[in-house]
């Protein structure tokens, strides 16, 4: 089921009990926990808020947050989870430079360089919310929700996402926003900043891997895209190619419709080739 920002697998089983039904399901739940790997937050999890106050309870360690373009949706969806308040902080809602500079402490010179909406103001400011308030946890987010306010070079949907655990930071940017959309974008912003957080918690190997030691004056900012390092270029030219594959070369599991289809689609492509010999013949022969 695509839902906003997410996807929600359900697996279904029919046996005569519900303990069959589970052995039958449990199999399937395991493949598809190894395929997706850590992109999975939780099995029968009602949300993705739910499982970081979980983690952040398990570990007894407290979050602070820094909200810019999401208005404070962040602090909303963590303290809407029961229990909350033993490892929800504070949340600010810093939209002005001048906030950014005297609440969090985000130095002038970084506002100036980069701007308010850069990789580099939203570390400042996980790092400046997480020092200031003694947090474990810090989170910044600044970014062009929309419809309004952005330029050709920092269009619409330009948001940045950054959390560090005091030792080191990860910037994101939020992948699939929308220009004409100022809601969807700040649910899906606080849903990545959710995720990150889980990540850092979980401690997930590929994850943690970006991230960049936090100096002692500040953030140090060596900006980690994931959807623009060669790592992920290479995993989507990998992708296209299985795609490509899996488009032509029956698979098992395809069933007979699919499977026709395909074979319909391998003889289009060769009467295709045949086609563009034959006329490539003909125009050399004409020619000479």
């Amino acid at each position: 089921y695509a839902k906003a920002g997410e996807v929600e697998i359900r697996i279904t089983a029919r046996a005569k009990t519900e303990e069959q039904a589970n052995q039958i399901i449990l199999p399937v739940q395991e493949d598809v926990c190894e395929r997706f790997g850590g992109d999975v937050y939780g099995i029968d999890c009602d949300s993705l808020e739910q499982r970081v106050v979980g983690l952040l309870t398990e570990q007894k360690k407290i979050i602070t947050t820094a909200e810019s373009c999401t208005g404070g949706l962040l602090s909303k969806r963590i303290t809407d989870v029961p229990g909350a308040s033993a490892v929800f902080r504070l949340g600010t809602s810093t939209y002005s430079g001048g906030a950014k500079r005297s609440v969090l402490g985000v130095k002038r010179s970084v506002l100036e360089k980069h701007g308010e909406v850069s990789p580099e103001t939203a570390a400042s400011m996980a790092v400046g919310i997480r020092k200031r308030t003694g947090a474990d946890i810090g989170v910044g987010i600044t970014g062009i929700a929309g419809p309004g306010g952005g330029t050709p070079e920092k269009p619409v949907g330009l948001i940045y996402v950054s959390v560090t655990d005091g030792r080191r930071v990860w910037t994101h940017t939020v992948g699939g926003a929308r220009a004409d959309d100022r809601d969807y974008n700040r649910l899906l912003t606080s849903s990545t900043a959710l995720d990150m957080v889980r990540r850092v918690l979980t401690e997930e190997p590929e994850f943690i891997a970006e991230g960049v030691p936090v100096s002692k004056s500040g953030a140090r900012v060596s900006y980690m895209d994931p959807f623009r390092t060669e790592k992920f270029e290479e995993v989507r030219k990998k992708s296209r190619l299985r795609r490509l594959f899996e488009w032509y070369i029956p698979q098992k599991g395809d069933g007979v419709g699919f499977g026709i289809t395909k074979a319909v689609r391998i003889l289009a492509t060769f009467v295709l080739i045949g086609c563009l010999v034959y006329l490539g013949d003909y125009g050399w022969q004409t020619y000479k």
